[in-house]
């Protein structure tokens, strides 16, 4: 940084204040994670889209045309037409790069015999409300 004259300020704060701070657009560059919500893509291009700046689009992203594609891609149901939007979208956000992709979860689950139920849900994290535990299996040694 020295090398280049610049000079970097670090903002070390409890996680609310720093997505205030993201949401008002007070962050040139910080990392944080995300998951998906669903099997379909538009939560993630969400994030790209300018009316939801301040909210989901903490790049503050603006660009008229990939708005327009995701606003008629909302309005369609599943098929080709909306699976082409989808590229399109895509297409636009990897030529402006808006938020580089830097990590891929990996999860590993561990389980025993006594858990009933469980399957790693492919798009949430809340799994445990629909689990039991099998107490006959506990007492077994």
């Amino acid at each position: 940084m020295d090398a280049l004259g610049l000079r970097l300020v670090l903002k070390v704060a409890q996680w609310p204040e720093n997505l205030k701070s993201a949401r008002a657009g007070q962050f040139v560059t910080w990392r944080v994670g995300s998951s998906a919500a669903s099997p379909d893509g538009q939560g993630a291009l969400e994030r790209d889209y300018g009316p939801s700046t301040g909210k989901g689009n903490l790049a503050r992203f603006q660009l008229k045309a990939f708005d327009a594609i995701y606003e008629r891609m909302k309005a369609l149901p599943d098929g080709p037409e909306r699976l082409a939007l989808f590229d399109d979208a895509t297409k636009l956000i990897v030529a402006y790069m808006p938020y580089r992709i830097g990590v891929h979860r990996i999860l590993t689950d561990l389980s025993d015999a006594s858990l009933v139920g469980y399957r790693r849900p492919a798009f949430w994290l809340d799994w445990w409300q629909y689990v039991d535990i099998d107490t006959e299996k506990l007492k077994k040694p």
